[in-house]
């Protein structure tokens, strides 16, 4: 690709003077002096990229997903780090889903506007794509596949998104969405859709498809507009620029297969414990995946793990209790808990009849404390997938109710975080709460 246009790089606004350093990247200068009176000259942060992705088929017959990773892709005219990663979940077939990993990322980097204006490029090769699956396939294809595509032009960051799939990035161990997950059923994407004279019948665009955005699905009359003109489904992406810091960790793409059973901030607490034991992306993705095939996720699974750092993530809790316990929970004994509380908020309630001695279900726990709205939203919370604080208050409640009835058990995997002291062997598994009283 031939760019006859310089790239346009922001940098951390430290003075409004920049200059270049031996390398040809754009710098800033700071108005602190060295030891031969010259000014010093700050580089603009870069990520270290490394990344890894993992696939399961799950209780589907066959694999309709696909992903694209590539670390460094060479750009004419980049002065600084391009990398491209994608998620694509197909429907209806392979063929979508596979077109567009062998050709995003070409048409995003190859158009005349990539290094000008990354936004309108991604759009742009969106759309191209798109089109160009149709000439290749026609009118008769009948797959389909969502795309969200991640591309970091030096330190930013450029996430598109047609569809379901989510990008999550960890900062600091809080995760930060950078993606709206586009359902039909979305005020927004309903109102979208009802302009281009379309309709949501249970949650399926015009009562055939259950996706909101795609590539494909040309064969379902009424839905794709072409020639400029929209349409009911449309492949237009939403947009979402970062500025990456020293902060970020690292940075999650999947599709709903995963999303179904976590929410954006459990999958960054499983990932940073699983980068703090062997900081390896391809394992911790197929760590996700496999947790995602545990909590019964009923779709194809793909998870693309991309570290922005060198080093682990820093060793500190996934999971935050009250300071009066201060305690944490194991990968495996969050899984046990999360899908134990999910079974148990869409099981019907025990009549008290049937229960003179009522035994408390976990979604009492979850409200525990709480009255009125407050306890109806905690228990509408739960019934859908219950978050890492979610858990932390039942077993806080659970602890609380051990007290109260005299019972001295530990469960589950929990340890203390205060174990700095790892002699007196604190941190090997949960003390009684009544040492504590």
């Amino acid at each position: 690709m031939k760019l006859n246009s310089k790239p346009r790089i922001e940098l951390n606004r430290v003075s409004s003077s920049r200059a270049r350093m031996d390398d040809g990247r754009l710098t800033t200068r700071v108005g602190a002096q060295d030891a031969n009176g010259e000014e010093k000259l700050e580089r603009a942060y870069s990520p270290s990229l490394r990344s890894g992705e993992h696939g399961e088929v799950g209780c589907r017959e066959a694999m309709e997903d696909a992903t694209v990773l590539d670390d460094n892709v060479p750009v004419e005219g980049a002065r600084d780090v391009v990398a491209f990663y994608g998620v694509f979940d197909g429907h209806g077939g392979r063929a979508a889903a596979e077109f567009l990993r062998d050709n995003l990322m070409k048409n995003v980097v190859e158009n005349e506007n990539f290094m000008r204006d990354p936004e309108l490029a991604l759009k742009e090769a969106f759309l191209r794509t798109d089109e160009d699956f149709y000439d290749k396939s026609g009118p008769g294809e009948t797959s389909g596949s969502t795309g969200l595509a991640a591309c970091v032009i030096g330190g930013k960051l450029y996430i598109a998104n047609a569809g379901d799939c989510r990008a999550v990035l960890s900062r600091k161990g809080k995760a930060i969405d950078l993606s709206i997950d586009q359902k039909p059923s979305s005020v927004g994407e309903m109102e979208r859709i009802k302009n281009a004279g379309g309709f949501v019948e249970d949650g399926y665009v015009n009562g055939l498809l259950g996706v909101s955005r795609a590539f494909g699905d040309w064969h379902i009359e009424g839905l794709k507009g072409r020639g400029g003109k929209a349409g009911p489904v449309t492949v237009d992406p939403e947009i979402e620029k970062t500025r990456l810091t020293e902060d970020d960790e690292f940075l999650i793409l999947a599709c709903d297969g995963l999303w179904d059973v976590f929410s954006s901030q459990n999958a960054v607490d499983v990932a940073r414990a699983s980068l703090r034991q062997h900081n390896d992306p391809t394992i911790t993705a197929k760590e996700l995946a496999a947790e995602a095939l545990r909590r019964d996720s009923s779709d194809n699974i793909s998870v693309v793990c991309v570290c922005l750092t060198p080093e682990a993530p820093k060793k500190e809790t996934f999971i935050r209790t009250s300071p009066s316990l201060l305690r944490s929970l194991s990968v495996e004994a969050m899984s046990i808990v999360s899908k134990a509380m999910t079974d148990d908020a869409n099981s019907p309630a025990v009549p008290e009849a049937f229960a003179p001695k009522r035994v408390q279900s976990i979604r009492n726990f979850a409200g525990h404390g709480r009255t009125g709205s407050d306890s109806d939203s905690i228990a509408s919370d739960v019934a859908s997938q219950p978050s890492a604080e979610q858990v932390s208050e039942v077993l806080e409640s659970i602890a609380a109710l051990n007290v109260v009835n005299k019972v001295s058990t530990g469960a589950l995997g929990l340890e203390r975080l205060d174990s700095a002291d790892t002699s007196s062997g604190v941190a090997n598994e949960l003390d009684t709460l009544e040492e504590e009283d």
